[in-house]
């Protein structure tokens, strides 16, 4: 589901701590979004809220864009994009999984060491106007 469980399954299926911290450098989890067609139509979205869903004020204050509809799409949307989340394993990750953290821990500690979760990845495929912010919300967890 995320880069952080990636661990925390790994270590379920029986993978040995010492041999994950040894070998993964870097995990990748992705979600598939739809792309908005280009009959897009600006819409405005209360700041506010969006910064309270994971925005900063500068990200709040951009353009967004809602699905409209048209005679090539239908339904505002055409083809799909991918979300990242981007988690390279530091040095202290490699001690938490050689503890046995959970993945709450794990996600504390990368978050600490600057990974790229799946919703700043669709935050800014909203702000280059690629996908809409609904979209965006329905495929990746609360911040």
């Amino acid at each position: 589901n995320s880069a952080p469980e990636t661990l925390t399954r790994l270590l379920n299926m029986g993978i040995e701590p010492y041999n994950i911290a040894s070998t993964v450098k870097l995990i990748v989890s992705q979600r598939l979004v739809r792309r908005l067609c280009d009959c897009k139509e600006e819409h405005v979205v209360d700041s506010a809220y969006l910064e309270s869903i994971g925005f900063s004020p500068k990200e709040a204050a951009s353009k967004f864009y809602k699905a409209a509809g048209c005679d090539e799409c239908l339904d505002g949307y055409r083809g799909r994009i991918g979300l990242f989340e981007v988690m390279p394993i530091s040095t202290a990750l490699e001690e938490m999984i050689l503890a046995g953290a959970k993945a709450p821990e794990i996600r504390a500690q990368a978050e600490k060491d600057g990974i790229t979760t799946l919703r700043a990845s669709g935050i800014e495929k909203i702000m280059q106007g690629l996908t809409s912010l609904d979209e965006v919300l329905r495929v990746t967890p609360e911040p």
